[in-house]
């Protein structure tokens, strides 16, 4: 089967999917066989065959290197897919897919054929093309750009790349760097040396990085004047305003709170003692630090300083001011939603509250928020359990974080064991567990059974995993179940 016949099911799938009952715990977005292990791996060895490596280099320690090369991408690809790290989810994705087409339906000769669409869980805002007519659109990206208008721009310059074959000239570039004579002899000299080899091979390898970085800017401004091109060509209206929001997109957890933390701590009904919001050492980690906002310097950046991007496709646009057409709101508070789950199934925890505590400043009081609040707090208790606590918190840099993100980061640090525990009880036994749908409830079981029963055999946590998988196969929640047995 090969990748268009793919998209046509997925279509197909999209509106049967819709009238599958979804989870009203944990999320309303997606089911378990929207899962990409689910939704792509059975029909890996077709798109496999449609991601073959072509014959680039008549010499043949190029075409090698080249295919290796390739091939790891490939590998990269499924090895996401295989870790869930793309959603089917239907929504997201035919939106998505319809703007894709409109763009691809005024550029025929470049596009005979729509892209493989991936919609990636990461929570960074970000699209990227991988070559061979595959996009990915991050869902944090769907949660951050405000209207339809923004979001044409940026698919818009990621089809660029494609047609521009900027990713599969990346890597003729690199395989026929790596079998050239004059990379070999650096190499062989430095294996020659009698001193200093770290530092000549480190100086070989950042003069590739800097030539790479000033490559790739010039890459990033072809493909944002192809993306005008396209747009116009579509009869579509896009808005680069995007580009001025861009350099903070990243930093997420640099946006302060409202309150402080033990506030939202108070409001559930948990009592903060103030002593788990202070580091109890003396090391560096304890060392005073302003939290100013954080630059990054543009000869750094592989990408062109973003507001020199808007000023020089609004100067394109002559001027003209594009409508404006908010994405659908509760496809970006699915995305908002996604993200937190995303988070938490990958122990992520002090990102995941973080984001909860936005969403309460912005005034979302849906249960949603309130209930994977708690599975944070069980999650951690799990965790500390297992001493992986540490793993669990994922320290941030100081550079990336607000001082209340900080002061989470510590709680979640320094919070005794004793008081999680109880607190953890406290959380188990609140009404929306007992209100909640059976497979909701099951989960309660397995939390309890994990976090206040020892020991806990491995047939008796065999059990639990299997009754839950067969009695709620398509619950979004046996995807938790399956990290945590």
């Amino acid at each position: 089967m090969r990748t268009s016949k793919l998209r046509a099911f997925y279509v197909l799938y999209t509106c049967v999917s819709f009238l599958i009952p979804k989870n009203t715990f944990a999320q309303n977005t997606f089911t378990y066989n929207e899962l990409s292990s689910n939704f792509y791996l059975p029909k890996k060895d077709s798109l496999k065959a449609s991601f073959k490596c072509p014959d680039q280099f008549s010499k043949k320690e190029t075409q090698k290197k080249f295919k290796e090369i390739w091939e790891s991408r490939t590998a990269y690809l499924f090895e996401s897919i295989g870790n869930d790290q793309f959603l089917a989810h239907p929504q997201m994705y035919s939106y998505t897919y319809k703007l894709l087409q409109e763009i691809i339906s005024g550029n025929k000769k470049l596009f005979p054929q729509a892209p493989f669409l991936l919609i990636d869980r990461s929570s960074s805002v970000n699209a990227y093309a991988m070559g061979n007519n595959i996009l990915a659109v991050n869902i944090g990206l769907l949660a951050f750009v405000e209207t339809r208008e923004e979001l044409a721009l940026v698919l818009a310059h990621e089809l660029a790349h494609n047609a521009l074959r900027h990713p599969e000239n990346s890597m003729i570039e690199r395989a026929e760097l790596l079998t050239s004579e004059k990379y070999k002899k650096e190499l062989e000299e430095i294996g020659k040396s009698d001193y200093g080899k770290y530092s000549k091979l480190t100086k070989i390898l950042e003069g590739y990085s800097f030539s790479r970085a000033k490559h790739n800017r010039y890459h990033e401004e072809e493909a944002d004047s192809m993306a005008q091109v396209l747009l116009t060509n579509s009869k579509m209206a896009y808005d680069p305003k995007i580009f001025l929001r861009l350099d903070s997109a990243d930093f997420t957890y640099k946006k302060d709170l409202q309150k402080n933390v033990s506030d939202y701590f108070t409001k559930a009904g948990i009592t903060v003692d103030e002593l788990w919001l202070k580091k109890g050492g003396r090391g560096l980690s304890t060392k005073k630090y302003n939290f100013k906002d954080l630059t990054l310097n543009d000869s750094l950046k592989t990408h062109p300083d973003c507001v020199d991007r808007y000023k020089f496709i609004v100067a394109k646009a002559q001027g003209t001011k594009p409508s404006e057409t908010l994405l659908p709101a509760n496809m970006v508070n699915e995305a908002n939603e996604c993200i937190v789950w995303w988070n938490i199934i990958n122990n992520n925890l002090t990102a995941s509250m973080y984001r909860i505590f936005l969403e309460q400043d912005k005034g979302n009081n849906k249960a949603f928020y309130e209930n994977m609040a708690s599975l944070v707090l069980n999650r951690l208790y799990n965790a500390d359990k297992k001493f992986e606590r540490f793993n669990a918190v994922n320290v941030e840099k100081k550079e990336l974080i607000s001082s209340k993100y900080f002061d989470l980061q510590t709680l979640f640090e320094q919070i005794p064991r004793e008081k999680l525990e109880m607190i953890c009880s406290t959380e188990l036994n609140k009404p929306f567990w007992q209100n909640a749908n059976a497979d909701t409830k099951s989960l309660k079981i397995i939390l309890k059974t994990i976090n206040f029963t020892d020991p806990v055999s491995p047939k008796e946590i065999k059990t639990l995993k299997i009754d839950f998988q067969k009695n709620y196969p398509g619950s979004p929640l046996r995807e938790l179940v399956e990290r945590i047995l």
